[in-house]
C-alpha cells in the first residue's frame, strides 16, 4: 500500500505457503525436526478420508524459528497464532507481535499477501494455507449444527460459524506441531508483550499447569488468549459434545466464557462423561483494568476486588499495573480510562459520540490513565474494533518519543511535558501521577526501528 514497513530492513525469508494438496516436492524431508507432520482428523462417526498433512517446509521453519527453545518444551518458544477462515490477516498485528516474539504462525487464504520477511528483531513469520483444514469433519459438524434464527442474516450466520470453526484449526495446528503453549490473537489485536514472559509469570505464580487444561484470556474471551494443548482440546470437545448437541446462535467469545465458568463449576467430566480423569480446568481471567478479576472458582462466587487487583500488579515488573487488553471501539460509552476530549467524530457516513481512550506512549509502550484508582497502567494489547480497525497502522507504528495521542488515529500527539502542564490546571492528581509515570520497562528490548513521521506539538 506504499506505506513504510516499521520493522526495519528485510532479512532472510522464513515464510512458507502450502499447496492445497499439502505436498512440497522441494522439501520432502523434515530435516532435523522430529515433530510429527500428520494427524488423522476425528471422524465423529462420519466417513472421511481427510488427513491434515503440514508441508514439510512449514514444519522445518517452525523448528528453525523457535529460537527461544523447542515449541514442545515447557521452557521453550510460545508462538503467536493468527487464523482467518475466509479472509486475510492484516500486516499490522503480525508485525507488531513480531517485535517482541520469536515465532508468528499465520493461517489464512493462500491468495493473501505473503509475509516474506523476518522482523528486525529476528522473528520468524510463517504462513500456512487455511485450505488444508476446511474439509475437517469437525468443521462440517459445526456448520451443520449452527442454528438459523430469523434474527440472524445469512452473512452474519456464516461469520459466526467461521469464528467457532477457527478453534478447531487452532487445535489441529497445536496438535500437529506438539505445541506446549501458544498465544492466539484476533486479527485486530496489537500485542506489545512477550508471550513467553507472560507464560512464565503465570507459571511462577502457580496459576498455570502444563499437564492440565490451562487457559489465560482477557475477560474470558478468546481474542487475546494463552493456551496449552489440553486446554484447546477440551474447549473443542465442549463445542462438539455439549454445544453442538443443543446449539444456540451465539458467538464463540460468549461460548468460551460459558465453557470456562461451567467447567470450573461442574468439572471436566461434565464434558467427557462419567469415565474420565476429572482433572481441574485452570482459567486465568487476565485483568482488563486494575480492579478486574483474576479467576472465578464457580458461578456464585462473590467479587473480591482486593484479590482481583493483585494479578494486575503481580504481572508487571515495573512501576505500574499491567492490564491484558484495552478495547478501543467507537461505540464504547465508558472504558474506565481517560478519554480524549472529543464530542462527535464522523466515521464514514456516521456521526457518533466517540469517547476514545487516551494513549500515553512511554518507551514505545502504550499506557492508559485509570480514573478509579488515579494511576497509569500499561496495556499488554490494544484491541481496535469496528471502525477503529482502520487505524491499526497508527497504533502499531514505532513511537520513538514519549508523547500523548490527541487524535482518533493517534497521528497527532503532544509531548508528555506539555500534557502534564495542561493537567496541572484541570486535574492536579493526574499531573502528579505523570511525574513518575514514564519509566523504562525492564523486560522488553529497546525499540530500535526507525520512527514513522507523526505530528507532535513541541
Amino acid at each position: 500500500d506504499g506505506r513504510p514497513v516499521p520493522i526495519g530492513k528485510k532479512l532472510k525469508t522464513l515464510s512458507s505457503t502450502s499447496r492445497s494438496s499439502g505436498e512440497d516436492k522441494e522439501n520432502s524431508t523434515l530435516g532435523s525436526s522430529n515433530v510429527p507432520d500428520t494427524i488423522k482428523a476425528n471422524e465423529l462417526g462420519e466417513e472421511s478420508s481427510r488427513t491434515v498433512r503440514l508441508p514439510p517446509i512449514f514444519v522445518e521453519n517452525v523448528h528453525r524459528g523457535s529460537r527461544d527453545g523447542p515449541v514442545d518444551k515447557e521452557s521453550g518458544t510460545v508462538p503467536i497464532l493468527f487464523v482467518a477462515m475466509r479472509s486475510c490477516v492484516p500486516r499490522e498485528p503480525v508485525l507488531q507481535a513480531s517485535k517482541n516474539n520469536s515465532l508468528i504462525l499465520i493461517i489464512h487464504e493462500r491468495a493473501c499477501s505473503k509475509y516474506q520477511e523476518t522482523s528486525s528483531h529476528g522473528s520468524a513469520l510463517i504462513v500456512l494455507d487455511i485450505e488444508l483444514f476446511l474439509n475437517l469433519p469437525d468443521l462440517i459438524t459445526i456448520s451443520k449444527a449452527f442454528p438459523s434464527p430469523s434474527s440472524l442474516s445469512p452473512e452474519r450466520r456464516t461469520f459466526e460459524i467461521w469464528c467457532i470453526q477457527r478453534w478447531f484449526v487452532v487445535r489441529e495446528v497445536a496438535e500437529l506441531q506438539n505445541l506446549n503453549a501458544f498465544m492466539y490473537l484476533d486479527s485486530d489485536v496489537l500485542l506489545y508483550e512477550n508471550s513467553k514472559s507472560l507464560h512464565s509469570a503465570l507459571h511462577v505464580l502457580g496459576l498455570w499447569q502444563s499437564d492440565e487444561p490451562s487457559i489465560a484470556c482477557a475477560d474470558r474471551r478468546g481474542h487475546t488468549s494463552l493456551w496449552n494443548r489440553p486446554g484447546i482440546s477440551l474447549f473443542c470437545e465442549y463445542l462438539l459434545n455439549n454445544w453442538a448437541t443443543m446449539p444456540i446462535a451465539t458467538n464463540d467469545q460468549w461460548l468460551l466464557r460459558v465453557f470456562s465458568m461451567e467447567l470450573q463449576h461442574k468439572g471436566i467430566c461434565w464434558v467427557r462423561g462419567m469415565h474420565c480423569n476429572n482433572v481441574s480446568l485452570h482459567v486465568i481471567d487476565l485483568p482488563i483494568d486494575p480492579l478486574d478479576n483474576a479467576r472465578v472458582a464457580n458461578l456464585s462466587e462473590l467479587v473480591d476486588h482486593s484479590f482481583r487487583s493483585n494479578l494486575s500488579r503481580l504481572l508487571e515488573k515495573g512501576a505500574h499495573p499491567l492490564v491484558a487488553n484495552l478495547n478501543i471501539r467507537i461505540l464504547d460509552n465508558w472504558s474506565g480510562y481517560e478519554v480524549m476530549n472529543l464530542s462527535r467524530i464522523p466515521v464514514g457516513d456516521l456521526d457518533l459520540d466517540a469517547p476514545i481512550s487516551t494513549v500515553f506512549w512511554c518507551k514505545g509502550l502504550p499506557y492508559f490513565y485509570f480514573l478509579e484508582t488515579e494511576e497509569f497502567v500499561r496495556s499488554m494489547t490494544i484491541h481496535l474494533q469496528g471502525p477503529m480497525k482502520n487505524h491499526l497502522w497508527s497504533y502499531a507504528k514505532d513511537v520513538a518519543f514519549d508523547c500523548v495521542c490527541t487524535s482518533i488515529s493517534c497521528e497527532k500527539s503532544v509531548s508528555l511535558e506539555k500534557y502534564r502542564a495542561r493537567m496541572a490546571v484541570v486535574d492536579p492528581s493526574q499531573a502528579s501521577a505523570m511525574d513518575s509515570f514514564c519509566k523504562p520497562w525492564s523486560t522488553l528490548p529497546d525499540q530500535t526501528s526507525p520512527p514513522l513521521s507523526t505530528a507532535v506539538e513541541p
